[in-house]
C-alpha cells in the first residue's frame, strides 16, 4: 500500500505536469532560433528606421491602427468622393486584416446607394502560406474582426450584412464533360469522406457542363518502385503520341507542384528535343558548368579558399579532366596534397590558375570557358552565364568583386530558356497556373505525404508555459500532440489537408478538352495520409479500367475537338555564338582624353558630375583607390589623371584639418544623404559625418569659389541644427586646375 500511494503520487506529478516537460523539451531546441529570429528583426526594424522604409507587409497593420482609431478615416472620405463601386478580386486570397481595411470603403459607398462586388472562389485558395484566409469567402458577410478590434466595433463593422447577396456562379465554359464529371465527382467523393476540413468550402462545387465537346480524362497509377523519372517517361511518351496525331504542343502544359519537379521535366524535354517554355526551370547557378566557372572566380578573386577549391575538383574529377589523378578517389587525393595547385600540376593536364586569372572579367570569364570547351562542357549554360556577364559589364563596369556581389544577389532569377517560341509546351508550377487555361494538362507527380503545410508555429504560450515566455517558435510536427497546444496543430493538419486538396482542385480545373494525372499505388498499411489515396477516389467514378495495370480512362484521347491557336508571330531565330577573344578585335577608348578641371574647353558640368560621382563612394580615404580604378574601366578617366587625382588629394588631406573626416573616422558617413525640411524640400549634401551630437557637412566644387556656394553649406548648417545636433560645421572643398583647396563656412 505505501508503494502504491507513491506510484500515485508520481502519476499525478506526470499528468500535471507532462504538457509542460513536453512544451520545454521542444523550446529548448528552439531557444536560439529564437533568438537569431529577435535579432533579425531587431535589425530589420533598424533598417527601417534608418532608411525611413517599410515593408509591404507594414502597411496592412498602419491602416488597421488607423481605422481602429477613426470610423471614417480622412483618407478613406477623400477616396470615397472619387470611386463608387469597388471590385475586389480573388478574395479567397484575401487575409482578415485586409479586408478589415477595405470594409470601411465598401460600407460608406454603400451607403450612398452603389454597388460593389466581391468574387472568388474558396476551392482554389493556395496561398494560406501567404496570409490568404480560405474560409473567408464562404464566411462572407459575418467575419470576425475580433482580433483586431473590440466586441462595440465588431458589431458596428457588419454593416453590409443586410445588402449582402450571393450568387453561386455554378456553370463551365471551360472544359469538357469529361473533364468536368471526373473533377465533380472525384471532390464530392472528397467531400463526403472528410467533411470536417471540406464540407465549408466544397458546398456547392458541382458544375454544369456548357461545352459538347467530349474530352478525355486519365489517371495512372505507378508502381511503389516506379520513381519521378518513369512520370516523367510517361509524360514524355504522351506528348509524342498527341502530337504525331495532330494535337500542337502549344495545345500542352506540365503542371508541377515544387521548382525541382518543372527542372526535371524541361530537362527531359530538353534531351528529348521537344520544344518547351518554362519560367521555372533550367536556373542558371543550378548548372554544374556555370557552378565550376563561378566556383573559379570565386577562388581566384576572394582569398583562394578551401571550399572553392574542393568544388573545382569535384567537377573536374567528375568529368575525368584530372589527368593521374582520374581513377583515384578525391577524398585521397586531396587528404594527400590539400592544394588546388599542387594537384592540377601534378595532374599533368597544364591546367594552371595563373593561366586563368586575366587583367578583366570577360578575360577571365573567357579562359574558363575555353577549359570547359576543352571538356565539351560548353553548352547553352556556359554561352547563357557570358551573355549575363556581357550585359553586366556594359551596365556595372568591369569589376569582379562587383559582379560577384551581384551573382550573390541575383543568381536566383536568372534561367536558360529554351529555344522555344508559341509553339511549344509550357512547364509551370500549379501556383503560377492558376487562372490560365490549357487544352490539354499533365500532373505528373500527383503523389507524396499530407503533412503540415508550415514547418514552424507560433504560439502564444498558456498556463506554466507562459512564465518562460508570452510567446513561442516550435516545430510544427506530431510531439505537439504532446503539449496544450495539440488543438493548434490538429487545426494546421486539417487546413493542411484543404490546401493540398485546393491545389489538386486548382490543377485539375486547368484543362479544356483533357486531363492526365499520373499518381502512385498507396499502401493499405500505411502510416501516413497520402495524396495518391485522394486520387483514388477516382476509381470509384465512371472509368474504365484499361488492359494496362493501374491506368484508368474515361473519354476518347485522340478526338480533337478545339481549333489550334494560330500563331499570330512569326519565329525569328539567330544563331547564338560563344563569347570570342576580343583584344585583337577591340581597342578601348577613354571617354575623356584629360581630366584636367582647370581646362575650360570641357563641359564644366560633366566635370563636376564626375568629381562627385568619384566622391560619393569614398567613405574613407583608402576607397579612393578602388573608385578611381572602377572608373578607369569604364573609360571615365586616364590611368595618368587618376594617379594624380589620388595623389592630390592624399596629400591634402594628410595636410588638412580635414584628415579626422577621412581616415579612421571616428563617427557615421553618409555620401549624398537627402535631408528633408520642414517645410517639404529635400536637400542632399556632399558628405555628412556624424560623431555625437555633433555634424560636419562637407560640399565638393568644381572651378573657382563664389559666394552662393558659401550660402548653401550655410543653409545646409541651420538644417543641420534643426535636426538636433548642437556642434555643426561646414566645410567647402574646391578641386581646381591648380590644386585641391579649403574652405570653412563660419556661421
Amino acid at each position: 500500500e505505501e508503494l502504491q500511494g507513491g506510484l500515485q503520487q508520481i502519476l499525478d506529478v506526470i499528468v500535471s505536469e507532462i504538457q509542460h516537460y513536453c512544451f520545454c523539451r521542444e523550446l529548448s531546441g528552439r531557444l536560439y532560433a529564437m533568438a537569431i529570429v529577435n535579432q533579425v528583426q531587431q535589425e530589420i526594424d533598424e533598417i527601417k528606421s534608418e532608411y525611413a522604409t517599410a515593408q509591404l507587409e507594414d502597411f496592412n497593420r498602419i491602416i488597421a491602427g488607423i481605422i481602429r482609431e477613426n470610423p471614417v478615416p480622412y483618407i478613406y472620405e477623400r477616396l470615397g468622393e472619387r470611386f463608387h463601386h469597388y471590385l475586389v478580386d480573388e478574395f479567397q486570397d484575401t487575409s482578415a486584416i485586409q479586408w478589415f481595411n477595405l470594409l470601411p470603403l465598401i460600407e460608406n459607398s454603400l451607403a450612398e446607394g452603389h454597388d460593389s462586388l466581391v468574387v472568388g472562389d474558396s476551392k482554389q485558395a493556395i496561398y494560406r502560406w501567404r496570409g490568404g484566409e480560405p474560409g473567408q469567402l464562404s464566411r462572407l458577410p459575418d467575419i470576425d474582426f475580433s482580433s483586431l478590434m473590440d466586441e462595440e466595433d465588431v458589431r458596428e463593422s457588419q454593416g453590409i450584412t443586410s445588402l449582402y447577396k450571393e450568387v453561386f456562379l455554378n456553370k463551365n465554359f471551360r472544359s469538357s464533360r469529361t473533364v468536368i464529371q471526373f473533377v465533380n465527382g472525384l471532390f464530392e467523393a472528397l467531400k463526403n469522406n472528410h467533411r470536417e476540413e471540406l464540407d465549408e468550402i466544397y458546398n456547392g462545387h458541382l458544375q454544369q457542363v456548357q461545352k459538347d465537346a467530349e474530352g478525355y480524362t486519365e489517371v495512372r497509377f505507378l508502381s511503389g518502385e516506379e520513381g519521378d523519372d518513369e512520370a516523367v517517361r510517361k509524360t514524355l511518351e504522351e506528348i509524342r503520341d498527341l502530337s504525331e496525331k495532330g494535337l500542337p504542343f502549344s495545345d500542352m502544359a506540365i503542371l508541377c507542384r515544387k521548382g525541382d519537379q518543372c527542372k526535371l521535366c524541361a530537362n527531359a524535354l530538353l534531351e528529348a528535343g521537344l520544344p518547351f517554355i518554362s519560367e521555372d526551370s533550367l536556373r542558371l547557378s543550378e548548372a554544374d558548368n556555370v557552378a565550376f566557372a563561378m566556383n573559379w572566380l570565386y577562388y581566384l578573386y576572394k582569398g583562394r579558399k578551401n571550399h572553392h577549391a574542393v568544388k573545382i575538383l569535384e567537377f573536374l574529377h567528375r568529368e575525368k579532366a584530372l589527368g593521374k589523378w582520374n581513377e583515384m578517389p578525391l577524398d585521397t587525393i586531396w587528404r594527400r596534397e590539400k592544394s588546388l595547385e599542387t594537384i592540377l600540376k601534378g595532374s599533368g593536364t597544364g591546367l594552371k590558375p595563373s593561366k586563368i586569372k586575366k587583367d578583366n572579367l570577360i578575360d577571365t570569364v573567357h579562359a574558363i570557358g575555353d577549359i570547359l570547351l576543352g571538356m565539351g562542357a560548353k553548352d547553352n549554360f556556359i554561352i547563357a552565364l557570358e551573355n549575363v556577364l556581357l550585359s553586366f559589364v556594359s551596365r556595372y563596369g568591369n569589376d569582379v568583386m562587383e559582379f560577384l556581389e551581384w551573382w550573390e544577389e541575383n543568381s536566383e532569377d536568372l534561367s536558360v530558356r529554351s529555344p522555344s517560341d508559341a509553339r511549344s509546351v509550357r512547364i509551370m508550377t500549379i501556383h503560377k497556373a492558376k487562372g490560365l487555361e490549357f487544352n490539354t494538362v499533365f500532373l505528373p507527380f500527383a503523389y507524396g505525404n499530407v503533412k503540415a503545410s508550415r514547418n514552424y508555429l507560433w504560439v502564444e504560450t498558456t498556463g506554466r508555459d507562459a512564465e518562460l515566455l508570452p510567446s513561442a517558435w516550435l516545430k510544427c510536427t506530431s510531439s505537439l500532440m504532446e503539449t496544450a497546444y495539440a488543438e493548434q496543430y490538429e487545426a494546421e493538419l486539417r487546413a493542411s489537408f484543404t490546401d493540398m486538396v485546393n491545389l489538386m482542385y486548382v490543377a485539375s480545373t486547368r484543362a479544356i478538352e483533357r486531363l492526365f494525372i499520373y499518381s502512385r499505388q498507396f499502401p493499405k498499411n500505411k502510416k501516413a495520409q497520402k495524396e495518391e489515396e485522394c486520387w483514388a477516389h477516382s476509381l470509384s467514378l465512371d472509368m474504365n479500367s484499361s488492359s494496362e495495370d493501374g491506368l484508368f480512362t474515361a473519354g476518347d484521347k485522340y478526338k480533337i475537338q478545339s481549333k489550334p491557336r494560330e500563331d499570330d508571330n512569326p519565329v525569328m531565330t539567330y544563331e547564338i555564338r560563344p563569347m570570342a577573344p576580343w583584344s585583337d578585335k577591340v581597342m578601348l577608348r577613354y571617354k575623356s582624353e584629360t581630366f584636367d578641371l582647370g581646362n575650360t574647353s570641357l563641359d564644366a558640368a560633366a566635370e563636376g558630375r564626375l568629381v562627385h560621382d568619384i566622391m560619393a563612394g569614398v567613405i574613407e580615404l583608402p576607397d579612393l583607390d578602388k573608385v578611381l580604378q572602377h572608373r578607369l574601366r569604364l573609360g571615365d578617366i586616364t590611368p595618368e589623371k587618376a594617379s594624380g587625382l589620388a595623389n592630390d588629394f592624399k596629400t591634402f588631406i594628410e595636410g588638412s584639418d580635414l584628415k579626422k573626416y577621412f581616415s579612421e573616422v571616428q563617427g557615421v558617413v553618409y555620401n549624398e544623404r537627402e535631408i528633408l525640411s520642414s517645410n517639404g524640400e529635400v536637400f542632399r549634401p556632399d558628405r555628412c559625418v556624424l560623431q555625437g551630437d555633433s555634424m560636419a557637412l562637407i560640399d565638393y566644387k568644381t572651378g573657382s569659389a563664389k559666394e552662393a556656394d558659401v550660402d548653401q553649406v550655410l543653409h545646409y548648417m541651420e538644417l543641420a541644427s534643426e535636426l538636433g545636433f548642437s556642434e555643426v560645421s561646414g566645410h567647402l572643398v574646391y578641386f581646381t586646375g591648380e590644386g585641391i583647396e579649403h574652405r570653412e563656412v563660419m556661421a
